[in-house]
């Protein structure tokens, strides 16, 4: 900002700070420039150097009248003057003014260029309370972090705990799945059993009737066979005898029980039929 003498000044804006009151510390912001509408207002008049040289005139005009004033505000009148190096005569005219006339000027310039050292470098005193607002911000910022950080510390643990619990049902649902899977596997695995061993038996039961059925055709063929024999051994010119008169002759059942009798083999077996008759099973 610039003054009316054209002297540069700072102002910070929008700068957070603590404000302790009644109710406890609350945060405002200095300068807060987002609040509120600003207008412009231009006034037209003497511009500083007009003003600085109708003081100077003023103060020539007074020293005119009483010469013993330039030993009070000579400083004063050199410093409104427009030569080169103004200021600089300025400040050595100030060092040969009493100190008591000026002492409450040089304790207010002190007071202005007063500093505080910190780590970062020189403060400003003036600035003292902006830095402390601005520090409890951060240290408020800082406590609501590590806050923040506490909760989602404990928000990470629940979150694991949970994610540890729902890991455990995985696997026993895992498990379970595995000991069904292998149940049914076992399960499975004797019923194809019971069904092998059916089929066994059924497959057997029908090798033996086959082997049965296969034998009886050769026993009734080795019956059919001797039953031939016995037919051509027959004497001649028996037809016309009487049944009770005839030879016994065996019927293909009673061959058959014969053959199964004798327990040989087939082919060229022999057998004695009832009337004494010896015969041999030919197979072709």
């Amino acid at each position: 900002m610039l003054g009316e003498d054209d002297t540069g000044s700072f102002a910070e804006l929008n700068v957070p700070q603590i404000e302790q009151t009644e109710q406890g510390p609350i945060q405002t912001v200095l300068n807060d420039m987002s609040v509120g509408e600003y207008d412009i207002t231009v006034s037209a008049g003497p511009s500083y150097s007009t003003l600085r040289q109708e003081a100077a005139e003023g103060m020539a005009e007074n020293m005119a009248k009483n010469p013993a004033l330039w030993g009070v505000i000579g400083d004063l009148y050199v410093k409104n003057q427009d030569w080169p190096g103004a200021d600089a005569m300025a400040e050595r005219i100030k060092k040969t003014i009493p100190p008591n006339l000026i002492a409450d000027e040089d304790k207010e310039d002190d007071e202005a260029n007063a500093m505080v050292q910190l780590p970062e470098g020189p403060l400003p005193v003036a600035q003292v309370p902006q830095a402390m607002a601005a520090l409890q911000m951060q240290v408020q910022q800082a406590t609501e972090a590590v806050q923040k950080s506490d909760a989602d510390k404990n928000a990470a643990a629940v979150l694991q705990q949970q994610n540890a619990g729902l890991e455990l049902q995985v696997k026993q649902k895992d498990s379970d799945t595995k000991a069904f899977e292998a149940e049914t596997a076992r399960e499975e695995m004797e019923r194809q059993k019971t069904v092998d061993l059916a089929q066994a038996q059924a497959d057997a039961e029908k090798y033996r009737a086959e082997q049965t059925k296969y034998a009886a055709d050769l026993v009734r063929a080795a019956a059919e066979n001797i039953h031939a024999q016995m037919e051509a051994d027959m004497p001649k010119g028996m037809d016309g005898m009487k049944d009770e008169n005839k030879p016994a002759m065996p019927s293909l059942e009673e061959i058959a029980q014969l053959i199964v009798a004798s327990r040989q083999p087939l082919n060229g077996m022999t057998i004695t039929s009832p009337s004494g008759g010896v015969y041999s099973v030919k197979m072709q």
